[in-house]
């Protein structure tokens, strides 16, 4: 089903004053039984899994790769060239940014922000840096308005609270919170007592 108002397959523009030039390939594969929101757009390069539900006023860019069952909320903005597993969901107002990878059955939380670039490159705002993306592995829980910072590496089973500013990676199966997110331990009560 595609709602009305919806872009579907849309090329991305090109210009000189982009860093890095979109991908221009013209194919776009959308699995079956999938529901595309009104307003949403969804750029030429981009393969959706079966059953997926994408949120009114998304946005997902070219090179894009989505697995089965994602549920892209309202609003959320999937750059270039994401690639993601199955199952995984994206709570309304969520950003992906460029290059960033996760794994299967992840839950990102309202307004959940990743970034790719650790220091913006003023002198020659052209070329800046190159791309340090977030990279997420599987049975994640990121809470609401977490920001991921570039180049962060988030381990298997983790969980990442509400709020956090997560600097540094993440090891599998821990907890982290707090500005420059740092490691709970791993159980209910100390994280109640904190």
């Amino acid at each position: 089903i595609v709602h009305p108002y919806a872009i579907v397959g849309r090329m991305p523009d090109r210009s000189p004053a982009l860093a890095r030039q979109p991908s221009q390939i013209k194919i776009l594969k959308i699995g079956a039984d999938c529901i595309i929101g009104c307003h949403t757009v969804i750029y030429s390069d981009v393969v959706l899994g079966d059953r997926c539900l994408v949120g009114d006023y998304a946005s997902i860019r070219e090179g894009s790769r989505i697995g089965n069952e994602c549920v892209i909320g309202r609003q959320v903005t999937v750059h270039y060239n994401v690639h993601m597993g199955d199952r995984n969901r994206f709570m309304d107002g969520t950003h992906l940014t460029g290059d960033t990878y996760i794994g299967n059955d992840c839950f990102f939380g309202v307004g959940v922000i990743t970034s790719n670039d650790r220091k913006i490159d003023l002198e020659d705002y052209h070329f800046p840096n190159p791309s340090q993306p977030c990279l997420f592995g599987s049975k994640i829980l990121i809470g609401s308005g977490a920001n991921i910072l570039a180049g962060v590496i988030v381990g298997d089973g983790s969980i990442v609270a509400a709020g956090s500013i997560v600097v540094k990676d993440v090891k599998p199966n821990s907890i982290v919170m707090g500005l420059g997110a740092k490691e709970r331990k791993n159980d209910l009560e100390s994280i109640i007592e904190d």
